[in-house]
């Protein structure tokens, strides 16, 4: 009895010490803590309801991320100028888990509790387009924050974010008689070099209402070229970069088919004319534009545009499709694209008729 009695007590002694050593080995990570301020920049004014968006990019050892969620991070970090984007209201499956939204209080202070180890952004929005969307670390507007590390166990406090107000553009679109136009694309351009060219792109877009009168809102502060093009209700715009919320994914450059008006002469013949893409300061070369410099919370009124200068007579590119074999290819849609690059292509489009035959309308002779 005694020898069963020592070698039980033996036996649960081991048990113990390996059920110690195996949770020395697995040790439970303990949740983290973010705490911190959202104000208007340059002040300590706080900010209340801005919307805040945390995601954890990086995972540790210890806390990893599921498979596939950091290569998706990394295509939106490098894809988009901030944060998600916007396909509906919440973030992909995949990337929901890793991420947290908050809202400030009335003294501009957030918190966010239970958060795993590993690396994180965060995003700050406030609706309604007053403020710009900013991240945890920006330097400036127009660069993205920063992934910063959490422990675990770790409470970080004091996180800052300051947030600029937007600008604005106002003015007016009227054509060569001096008579307001309506339903007009009036865009607010961005001015980047590439190999040595400058290229604008478009950073917002608006339509003129029936007086004319158009408002580009949530613009940060910077130097703008405007631009307006005319725009057919009853045809589709060929988007050729996706939309979003201010802040997120952008449409930086469009194409749009010309809208052609016909006037029979005395002698009857036909004169087709169409509006090309006309910048603020009555040119249509981009090159010579007046550009429009915008600050934090002002509007810039009077940023009017004349699209008189950019009627033109338009022609006509005539052709055939055939297939490889030789024969028509009926039906087949056709573009003519120019070759110059614009923030706003105006394309060409049409289809084959039956003889492989299209007849373009609205081409631009070129300069």
């Amino acid at each position: 009895m005694n020898i069963t009695r020592v070698m039980t007590l033996v036996t649960l002694t081991v048990f113990a010490s390996l059920v110690s050593t195996a949770g020395a080995q697995q040790p439970v990570a303990m949740p983290s803590s973010i705490e911190g301020i959202v104000v208007r920049i340059g002040t300590n004014e706080p900010i209340a309801g801005a919307d805040l968006e945390l995601s954890r990019v990086e995972g540790t050892s210890a806390a990893p991320l599921n498979r596939g969620v950091a290569e998706a991070f990394a295509s939106i970090l490098y894809s988009t100028s901030q944060g998600l984007p916007a396909a509906g209201a919440t973030p992909p499956p995949l990337l929901a888990p890793e991420v947290k939204y908050g809202k400030t209080g009335e003294d501009g202070k957030f918190i966010f509790k239970d958060l795993k180890e590993g690396k994180y952004r965060l995003v700050a929005v406030r609706n309604g387009g007053v403020y710009y969307p900013a991240e945890y670390g920006q330097r400036n507007l127009k660069q993205r924050g920063i992934n910063f590390p959490v422990a675990a166990g770790e409470a970080k406090r004091d996180l800052r974010i300051e947030m600029t107000p937007t600008g604005v553009i106002a003015g007016r679109v009227i054509d060569e008689d001096g008579q307001p136009m309506g339903h007009v694309v009036v865009m607010a351009l961005t001015a980047q070099f590439q190999a040595g060219d400058q290229r604008a792109y478009i950073e917002r877009t608006v339509l003129t209402d029936e007086h004319g009168d158009y408002r580009i809102y949530w613009l940060g502060p910077g130097r703008y070229y405007v631009a307006a093009v005319y725009e057919d209700p009853r045809r589709r715009t060929i988007n050729m970069a996706p939309t979003a919320p201010p802040g997120r994914t952008l449409e930086r450059h469009r194409a749009t088919s010309p809208v052609i008006s016909r006037q029979v002469m005395p002698d009857g013949s036909v004169i087709e004319e169409a509006y090309g893409v006309v910048y603020f300061g009555g040119t249509t070369d981009s090159r010579a534009a007046t550009q429009v410099d915008v600050r934090a919370g002002e509007t810039f009124p009077g940023a009017d545009i004349s699209m008189g200068v950019g009627k033109k007579a338009t022609h006509h590119i005539r052709g055939m499709v055939v297939r490889e074999t030789g024969e028509a290819a009926s039906g087949a849609q056709v573009l003519a694209v120019p070759r110059q690059y614009g923030p706003n292509a105006l394309v060409l489009t049409g289809r084959a008729n039956d003889k492989g035959q299209f007849d373009l309308a609205g081409a631009f002779a070129e300069a």
